[in-house]
């Protein structure tokens, strides 16, 4: 099984996703969590017929507003867990690919396919 989507957002940098507390510890920016939280509440809209399994294959194309931006495919990873597939550690693929866009286009296209016995 195959899902697409596409959730338009502009995502945080990977700089800008992560901050230092003054006691050492790294945690999501504000920044961050709102993307979490809009993108997750898009992605339930679109959300696939049963939830994806076994081994799977994520494919990513960001589209910046900035065209300096980390990638940081994790928030993303994150944004799908429970709504696409149960939990992240059962993406053995990630392939992603970044262009700098206006950033009222900033947009995440997402495809994730069960690998089956393919990897």
């Amino acid at each position: 099984m195959k899902w697409k989507a596409t959730l338009h957002h502009h995502m945080p940098s990977m700089k800008n996703g992560r901050i230092k507390t003054k006691h050492g510890a790294i945690i999501k920016s504000a920044g961050a969590r709102k993307f979490e939280a809009n993108a997750g509440a898009d992605a339930l809209v679109v959300r696939p017929s049963r939830m994806l399994q076994g081994k799977l294959a994520l494919t990513l194309r960001i589209f910046y507003g900035h065209p300096q931006n980390d990638i940081d495919h994790n928030l993303i990873m994150d944004v799908l867990q429970g709504i696409v597939y149960e939990n992240d550690h059962e993406v053995y693929r990630v392939n992603m690919s970044k262009k700098h866009v206006p950033k009222k286009e900033a947009r995440v296209e997402i495809e994730v396919e069960e690998l089956g016995d393919r990897e």
